[in-house]
């Protein structure tokens, strides 16, 4: 039952430090013992990168570098920007696409990221904002379609998603997430590009629990079920023209015979 899953929204991309362009497999050992290097013809610095409760520290001549970072790939082209204090990633760090366009733009602090996080399309318009503190989403994030209007608006805590609106392209609304007062759940509903409410039901955890209803585009009501630990369980009423059509019965997500 595919309609209660949570849209698939775009992922943070991940620091970017390692750029093996050419003698790959020569240096195939050295980036397996940790170290990083920045090559185009010739390899233009090394570091060794541990990590310590998760934050990447980088090494120069054994101490901890300090000082600005740019990594050049094919043709001198300038493919990343940024700062490192004490092995530390800190201040802005920006990504960019062999058009020159920026790709990402990062804040960092004491290795995590903190602040403003951008994503931008290969032709520098917007495609996702939002913040960090102390390595995890809180607030307010925005993703966006190439064409400009929103795709999804999310509010986090810590991380965790809190609520949700998906979009269409045009504007009209998706799907939604909405929160239950104390309580972890939250209740979803989707809808066709008409308006019309095609499904309701209930997430926790990021699984599909509890209750939920699937209607069809008309609005008319098609199926009635429960979700158990994310799999639908129990009896399943399939309806026609607001009337039981069938019953179907289903054991952890698979339909029973």
């Amino acid at each position: 039952e595919a309609m209660g899953n949570i849209e698939q929204t775009a992922q943070v991309k991940a620091p970017l430090f390692l750029l093996d362009k050419k003698d790959s497999k020569k240096y195939k050992k050295m980036i397996n013992s940790g170290y990083v290097y920045i090559a185009d013809d010739d390899i233009k610095d090394i570091f060794l990168v541990e990590k310590s409760n998760g934050i990447d520290i980088f090494y120069k001549d054994q101490k901890p570098f300090t000082g600005k970072l740019e990594i050049y790939g094919k043709n001198e082209k300038l493919e990343l920007t940024g700062e490192i204090q004490g092995g530390m990633r800190s201040k802005k760090w920006i990504q960019y696409y062999p058009n020159g366009e920026r790709e990402t733009v990062e804040h960092y602090l004491f290795g995590k990221r903190n602040g403003r996080y951008e994503i931008f399309f290969k032709d520098g318009s917007l495609m996702l904002s939002g913040y960090f503190i102390d390595g995890k989403e809180d607030g307010l994030w925005t993703w966006y379609y190439p064409i400009g209007t929103m795709k999804e608006k999310s509010n986090y805590s810590k991380g965790i998603p809190q609520d949700w609106k998906f979009y269409y392209g045009d504007g009209k609304l998706k799907s939604e997430g909405i929160p239950i007062v104390n309580s972890d759940t939250k209740k979803i509903n989707r809808y066709n590009r008409m308006g019309i409410k095609i499904y309701e039901g209930y997430f926790e955890n990021m699984i599909n629990v509890g209750k939920f209803i699937v209607y069809r585009d008309n609005g008319e009501l098609s199926r009635k079920g429960r979700y158990k630990n994310g799999k639908i369980d129990g009896q399943i009423e399939n309806y026609y023209e607001g009337k039981i059509n069938s019953i179907s019965t289903y054991i952890e997500g698979k339909l029973q015979k």
